[in-house]
């Protein structure tokens, strides 16, 4: 009887180990949160990432999250510093009722400060594929 409560009591703090929350690994990350618009029109849906800009000695994680009506919010955070910002349309998806959203991915810069942070962008109407 002893033996099978040792073995319980060894299971259950063999368990925890490890739980609990602990600060990621590598650069802190910051929230990164705005409106993402296109011709002043918030655009329905798409995907916004945020990579650090290498050319510039910015490094680690990058950020990547859906753009719904028009806004986004980062889950896990961006670092800071120089990035490049991507905006693309939301994939193509067969039986799609209403207007299709279709245009070459928008790509941008900008400088994320090293707190949590609103950036807002406008992808122009006339953007072009990249030669």
């Amino acid at each position: 009887m002893i033996l099978k409560r040792s073995i319980l009591v060894l299971m259950l703090v063999m368990g925890t180990v490890g739980c609990g929350t602990s600060e990621p690994e590598g650069p802190k990350r910051f929230q990164v949160h705005g409106k993402v618009t296109r011709g002043g029109v918030p655009l329905a849906d798409g995907i916004i990432q945020f990579e650090p800009d290498t050319t510039k000695s910015n490094s680690g994680s990058g950020a990547s999250c859906p753009i719904s009506k028009g806004e986004y919010q980062t889950i896990e955070g961006a670092v800071s510093g120089a990035m490049i910002v991507r905006i693309s349309p939301p994939p193509a998806v067969s039986g799609t009722v209403g207007p299709v959203v279709n245009f070459p991915v928008y790509e941008t810069k900008c400088e994320l400060p090293a707190n949590d942070s609103e950036q807002n962008y406008d992808v122009p109407d006339d953007v072009k594929k990249k030669p």
